[in-house]
């Protein structure tokens, strides 16, 4: 999907793949023209299609919505909805992460958090060292997916600031992992 093409297929209609494009943030002007063709289950995980998502709610699809980092909003409205598996990859979401955490501690329960998608996720890089030092501290070092962390391009960076600094990069490279 390459958003500068948008021109290609507003010249081609008939060619469009509606389904893809439902996912293209360059493209809600064309999904707004044709609501009927809207494939909703990709148009949750748009971060330019929130106006519509909630519009729209008996449409959304939870699961990609927890992964869309423009959403929050939605979610934290809608906390029985959140797919925590999909919110745990969201970079938007740490806010929550965090809460689930702690409240999960705070009531001697297993999180909810999945911690393979939060070692890939590259605004949680704190939270795993936090979890790294408590999981020592109680032998269980299982929680964190060591593999997905070595993946993670927040590992290189020392400081919050150089990982917000970054945030345009891990924006583009959920895109891709995500959307495309």
């Amino acid at each position: 999907m390459n958003p500068s093409a948008i021109h290609l297929l507003e010249k081609n209609p008939e060619k469009i793949v509606w389904e893809n494009l439902s996912a293209n943030p360059s493209a809600i002007h064309l999904l707004e023209k044709n609501p009927e063709k809207i494939y909703w289950k990709y148009l949750s995980k748009n971060p330019a299609a929130i106006h519509l998502l909630e519009k729209n709610p008996e449409k959304i699809e939870w699961s990609r919505l927890s992964m869309n980092p423009a959403a929050i909003n939605l979610l934290e409205k809608n906390p029985e909805k959140i797919y925590w598996e999909w919110l745990s990859m969201n970079p938007a979401a740490i806010h929550l992460l965090e809460s689930e955490i702690a409240n999960a501690e705070h009531e001697n329960r297993q999180d909810k958090i999945w911690w393979i998608y939060l070692s890939r996720n590259p605004a949680a890089i704190h939270l795993l060292e936090s979890e790294v030092h408590h999981a020592a501290l109680e032998y269980n070092p299982e929680k964190i997916n060591w593999r997905p962390l070595s993946e993670n391009p927040a590992i290189f960076k020392s400081t919050k600031d150089e990982i917000y600094k970054s945030l345009y990069e891990i924006q583009n490279w959920i895109y891709k992992i995500f959307i495309l």
